[in-house]
């Protein structure tokens, strides 16, 4: 069985021998998965509701972390939270889809039902050296203290 990039290769070769015109072209497509960027726009209330709260959390510890602690408003990973929201308009999606050979048939992206759930996501992480490799590390202090604390006092403040 082909991987998914395999088989995207396989459909754009065969709609080239298809083609009538065989002079020089670039064939650009997307041969793996969609993975959802998540970025927080604080456009509604429930993103604007999820960001105070985390940035008055991380006012609280900041004073414990060796390291300034900084948010970003855009998440270009992949993550768990890729399926929480979607920040691409189904427009956007439709161009995706119109571009890459597998979709709907060796690959399939539920987009109604990461749209039914629609939650706003932040992704307060750890940092180290040598993610996901035999070598990984983490900063200790930031992973076990602040974080854990950054996270509970997010949810505490969001609860009310």
């Amino acid at each position: 069985s082909l991987d998914l990039r395999e088989f995207s290769v396989k459909i754009v070769e065969e709609a080239w021998k298809w083609s009538i015109d065989k002079s020089p072209a670039i064939i650009i497509y997307f041969s793996s998965t969609y993975n959802a960027r998540i970025e927080m726009t604080g456009e509604t209330e429930l993103e604007r509701n999820l960001m105070d709260s985390v940035t008055k959390s991380i006012d609280l510890v900041q004073n414990y972390s060796d390291e300034p602690i900084v948010t970003k408003m855009f998440y270009p990973y992949i993550s768990d939270i890729s399926f929480m929201s979607l920040s691409d308009s189904p427009k956007d999606i439709l161009y995706l889809e119109k571009n890459m050979p597998a979709w709907g048939s060796k690959y399939v992206y539920d987009m109604e039902a990461v749209m039914e759930v629609d939650v706003p996501v932040v992704n307060i992480g750890t940092y180290g050296k040598d993610g996901h490799k035999m070598t990984e590390r983490v900063h200790m202090k930031h992973t076990f203290e602040i974080v854990p604390n950054i996270t509970y006092n997010s949810i505490k403040n969001l609860l009310g």
